[in-house]
């Protein structure tokens, strides 16, 4: 009988610790997926960004032929570009998208469904600030610029949202594993 106990004693204990295993095996995929996902989103814009940049040599080779009046305007068009990249994004409707497209066809922008689906890419999409701009969105190698600015702005948001992501991973995995201590930097 004391040896049915034991035996007993040692399978729970055995049951007991692979249960244990099974659940941190769980646990460990759990968290693996919850880092690869920002990590996936990083190394993601990281390619875009290069790619970008690598663009933006040839397409500031072509500013030099503007005036200066036209070039601050797309400096100042590029600000708020950036101020609206930094908002939270609004996927616009299709009838938004469809009225840009008509805007721009009206003020003769050649490639204006490009053009159009840029902006609201980058949402971009108040009617005067793309009146007010039309003429920068006009010059043949400003919407490549416009582009590339936008996405990188969009990229480096990406990038620090998710770099925050793995940051509270981080945090909440040490404050699971020193529970003992008061506070966890």
């Amino acid at each position: 009988l004391q040896m049915t106990y034991e035996d007993l004693k040692n399978t729970q204990t055995q049951l007991v610790l692979n249960e244990k295993m099974a659940s941190l095996g769980l646990l460990i995929a759990g968290i693996a997926h919850e880092i690869n996902t920002p990590i996936g989103a990083i190394l993601n814009v990281t390619r875009n960004l290069d790619n970008r940049v690598l663009s933006l040599p040839a397409i500031l080779r072509d500013f030099r032929k503007e005036d200066g009046h036209l070039i601050d305007k797309m400096v100042a068009c590029l600000d708020e570009l950036y101020r609206i990249s930094k908002a939270p994004i609004y996927s616009p409707t299709f009838k938004e998208i469809k009225s840009i497209e008509k805007l721009l066809l009206d003020h003769g922008v050649g490639n204006y469904k490009t053009m159009s689906a840029t902006l609201a890419r980058l949402n971009f999409i108040d009617t005067e600030k793309i009146l007010m701009y039309l003429d920068c969105f006009m010059t043949p190698y400003f919407p490549a610029l416009f582009e590339s600015f936008g996405s990188i702005v969009q990229a480096t948001s990406i990038s620090e949202a998710s770099s925050q992501k793995i940051a509270e991973i981080v945090r909440a995995l040490k404050y699971y594993a020193y529970t003992d201590r008061d506070k966890v930097e």
